[in-house]
């Protein structure tokens, strides 16, 4: 474990003082928000193709035919619902898209997904397939487009506003009331992502206009609960899972240079998960790991886009901690979604079996590595080796990406991804463990 001193003192609404001289952060902000610190790039995706021999090829094969698969209408009919646009005859999709499941907590999030998806897809692959979801990807933004406007016509005050849930969600959020409320920010987070992906990779200038819109609108929004509340109370709004949020204001900011979209970056800190952090010490214990990961990797974008020293302080302790004392043999981590029995991992991969008839009882061995955080490891991972490339990182990609990734992946059926990698004694993935979306992993 890194055991390093925190270089910047503590503002008081509980992030780093990011005070920085103007030219080193603009020094930190070309078009396309590449980190300032990059000791290698990677090659962009449009200029590589996968063999058609090899196991790689052949998940993006099955993975494109998901897409292919998908129906936009039906993904983007909750959204025209909260918008009071009419839908077009469609029917949503269910489980956590539906609008039934649980009066829809996180209605929305998917489309996020299958926006990212369909840009990475699009620029990583050639030939009809491609080009039909390049045109499912314009569709499904001209109408999100469509939607965001509409609320900003009949609710002024929502302008820039963009959801398949009311607004209302955030509003119960911000009061700090519990009812009917689950994550709003982190499904905001994958739309905005999903459009970020969709703007950077497929030059789709109407996704941009979009993100912008939805950020300005959670910036003012953001400023001005904290101006009413104060900031204790904005800080105990992010106990609620919000995802990304931070990274994708960084990477908003490194390609429009608006300081709403630096100030919404920060907002989005964490302070008593990564303040001990930046001291060398273990904030992992007990929590969701899906929560932290993708703000330990918004941290990252941090760093690159402002040279915070602390910034990059709290990543590199923070892997160093997760992968001497939380990391299993194939790269993932966790037991049961949370980070348990640092250093003492036969714990977590323990498992129940009887002894007579060799078979397994549900119990942790069943419940280890959640994929969702394997995706978000990865992306840690590769903010690392960006920044200091070395043997044990690629090797810890390596790891991850096919035990994790392509190692969960049922190739029997289109689209369906194991939600753990069960590593106890006797288990199996189809006990006490479920297939779902294959765009699900953020």
């Amino acid at each position: 474990v890194f055991f390093l001193a925190c270089s910047a003192a503590m503002s008081p609404l509980g992030w780093p003082d990011f005070t920085l001289a103007r030219s080193a952060r603009v020094a930190g902000r070309d078009a396309g928000g590449s980190p300032v610190s990059a000791q290698v790039e990677a090659v962009p995706l449009g200029n590589v193709r996968l063999s058609n021999t090899s196991r790689l090829w052949e998940a993006q094969r099955i993975n494109t035919a998901y897409l292919v698969k998908l129906d936009p209408e039906r993904l983007i009919y909750q959204f025209r619902t909260i918008a009071g646009l009419p839908t077009q005859g469609a029917v949503p999709y269910g489980g956590w898209e539906s609008p039934e499941y649980v009066e829809g907590l996180i209605n929305g999030h998917f489309t996020g997904h299958f926006l990212s998806a369909l840009a990475f897809t699009v620029a990583g692959t050639d030939g009809p397939e491609a080009a039909a979801l390049r045109e499912v990807s314009s569709h499904l933004v001209a109408d999100l487009a469509r939607c965001q406007a509409a609320i900003a016509t009949t609710s002024p005050h929502l302008a820039g506003f963009l959801s398949a849930y009311p607004i209302e969600h955030i509003e119960r959020m911000e009061a700090h009331n519990a009812t009917q409320v689950w994550a709003p920010y982190y499904t905001l987070h994958k739309i905005m992502a999903g459009l970020l992906d969709t703007h950077r990779l497929l030059g789709n200038v109407e996704a941009f206009a979009v993100l912008k819109g939805l950020a300005n609108f959670v910036h003012g929004r953001v400023s001005r609960l904290i101006a009413a509340k104060g900031p204790a109370w904005w800080t105990q709004c992010l106990e609620v899972e919000f995802g990304g949020m931070n990274e994708v204001a960084y990477s908003l900011y490194a390609l429009t240079s608006d300081p709403a979209h630096l100030e919404l970056a920060h907002f989005f800190y964490k302070g008593v998960f990564m303040d001990p952090l930046a001291r060398g010490q273990d904030s992992l214990s007990n929590n969701h790991a899906n929560t932290h990961l993708p703000e330990v990797v918004g941290v990252a974008r941090g760093w690159e886009v402002e040279k915070n020293a602390t910034l990059h302080e709290i990543v590199t302790n923070f892997y160093a901690i997760l992968s001497q004392n939380y990391s299993y043999a194939t790269g993932g981590s966790n037991v049961n979604e949370h980070w348990q029995f640092g250093a003492q991992l036969g714990d977590a991969i323990a498992t129940r079996v009887n002894l007579s008839t060799g078979i397994a009882g549900n119990s942790n061995g069943f419940h280890t590595e959640e994929t969702c955080t394997v995706y978000n490891q990865l992306k840690v991972v590769r903010h690392l080796f960006e920044w200091a490339p070395s043997v044990p990182l690629a090797d810890a990609y390596e790891r991850m990406l096919l035990n994790g990734i392509v190692g969960v992946q049922n190739t029997d059926e289109i689209g369906s991804l194991s939600y753990m990698t069960p590593l106890g004694t006797a288990v199996a993935r189809t006990e006490f463990d479920w297939w779902g979306f294959g765009s699900q992993n953020a």
